[in-house]
């Protein structure tokens, strides 16, 4: 565990002491893209219902159903839309090595036995299932992929995968 977060930590200083950081993610841009092309579907259904209801295509108590669905998939997609955009931001921004993500795994190197303090700064939940199957959230699992990725579009050679 300690050698792929050291090598994280290490990749991260030298990409960010580099004259030029790629800040694009396709991921992110093909996301934005597609929920800005839902957004604006959204708005043309909505424009065109009271149209509908005028019209008698559609009834009174159809119109209002389906204008406050249309409001909250609008209110959904913004939201989606602004954390992405933020995301996309923070990605452009760089990665620091004092990142919560990074300072809590360099914290815990070369872990030979599982302890309470471990559990309690990395793991967010554990579920065990009925049939003896267990599943492990991590604390920092949505930052690591950010790590990760801003890593791979920085870097020559692929990041570690853990």
């Amino acid at each position: 565990m300690s050698h792929y977060h050291r090598t994280y930590a290490e990749t991260v200083t030298r990409i960010n002491t580099a004259p030029v950081k790629k800040c694009q993610s396709k991921r992110l841009d093909d996301l934005i893209a597609a929920k800005e092309r839902e957004l604006a579907k959204v708005t043309r259904y909505k424009q065109g219902l009271y149209q509908d209801w005028k019209d008698g295509e559609i009834t009174r108590e159809d119109y209002h159903n389906m204008k406050a669905d249309y409001e909250r998939q609008t209110i959904t997609l913004t939201a989606v839309l602004k954390n992405l955009t933020a995301e996309r931001a923070e990605l452009a921004n760089g990665v620091d090595n004092e990142h919560p993500a990074l300072v809590a795994f360099m914290r815990y190197q070369n872990i030979d036995e599982l302890t309470r303090d471990i559990l309690v700064e990395l793991v967010d939940y554990i579920k065990v299932y009925e049939n003896g199957n267990i599943s492990v959230r991590f604390k920092f699992a949505d930052e690591l992929r950010k790590i990760v990725e801003y890593i791979e579009l920085n870097n020559e050679t692929p990041a570690l995968v853990v």
